[in-house]
């Protein structure tokens, strides 16, 4: 029998009982919790960005492990971006997709010393959304949304960061958040990104907004998203770059969410890993 590692809540475990049960039937199931991740094994994911991100940051070694991911979670971004529907898991579906599914090699992000795959969200940007308890989550997942949101929850704040681009210059910039970002998606199905394809290649995305008033911030992000065309943002409005590495710094603690995740740091160092996952498509 060969072995399939699992990546799951106890309350997705307990949910899908039955699914693991008929797994049991013809692999050997191993929580990723109890043992070492194997090089070139299969795991299987039930939940959303945060389980993604947990598997990410709590396995020993990234190391071309094969992903099948059933998208559990409230908003899923990061299925979005790799075209997966929600649906229910069963042993024929996993036997189906190990037998005929495409892989695509998906690199694995890194900020400073934690791994992400999807987007991160920093400043104003982090702080609307609660770990456990989005209220993102919890309105239509319109990015339009986040402004009524933000400014009912929070004092909106300005950050003052230095950031590097690449190769280029530092630059300077007050600002009330930004996102980097691999995937497409964040907040239930919000473009994060002018561009209408995943960057899982060499780059990534930073985009971020010159601005004191945290609506009109946001406001500009929302034009972008208005009918899947990029709008035409003056440089003055924002920034948007594919790049290959980022630095950014600030004299005081810049709150993160790293898929989700709460982090902050003084510095944060951008890049791809040379890790990947490769994730099935089905």
């Amino acid at each position: 029998m060969n072995s399939i590692y699992i990546c799951a809540s106890k309350k997705n475990q307990k949910e899908h009982g039955s699914f693991l049960e008929d797994l049991r039937s013809k692999y050997i199931l191993k929580d990723i919790n109890d043992c070492k991740v194997e090089s070139d094994s299969i795991i299987i994911v039930l939940g959303g960005d945060g389980s993604l991100n947990y598997l990410l940051n709590n396995i020993d070694k990234l190391d071309n492990q094969r992903v099948i991911y059933f998208p559990l979670g409230t908003a899923n971004d990061f299925a979005r971006s790799l075209k997966l529907d929600p649906i229910k898991p069963s042993l024929a579906i996993v036997d189906e997709v190990v037998r005929d599914a495409p892989i695509i090699d998906v690199p694995v992000m890194s900020c400073n010393e934690k791994y992400f795959i999807n987007v991160v969200t920093g400043g104003a940007l982090a702080l609307v959304t609660e770990s456990g308890s989005d209220i993102l989550k919890q309105l239509t997942g319109k990015l339009s949304y986040y402004v009524g949101a933000l400014e009912e929850i929070v004092s909106p704040e300005s950050y003052s960061l230095t950031f590097k681009l690449s190769n280029s210059k530092e630059e300077s910039i007050t600002t009330n958040g930004f996102i980097v970002s691999q995937g497409l998606y964040a907040g239930g199905g919000v473009k994060v990104s002018p561009h209408f394809t995943p960057s899982f290649k060499k780059t990534f995305n930073f985009l971020t907004l010159e601005s004191e008033n945290l609506t009109s911030s946001l406001g500009s992000i929302v034009k972008m998203q208005q009918s899947d065309v990029v709008c035409d943002l003056s440089d003055s409005e924002m920034i948007s770059e594919d790049i290959v590495s980022l630095t950014i710094k600030s004299e005081s603690e810049i709150p993160i969410k790293l898929d989700g995740e709460e982090y902050s740091s003084k510095v944060l160092k951008f890049s791809k890993s040379e890790n990947k996952l490769k994730f099935y498509q089905y």
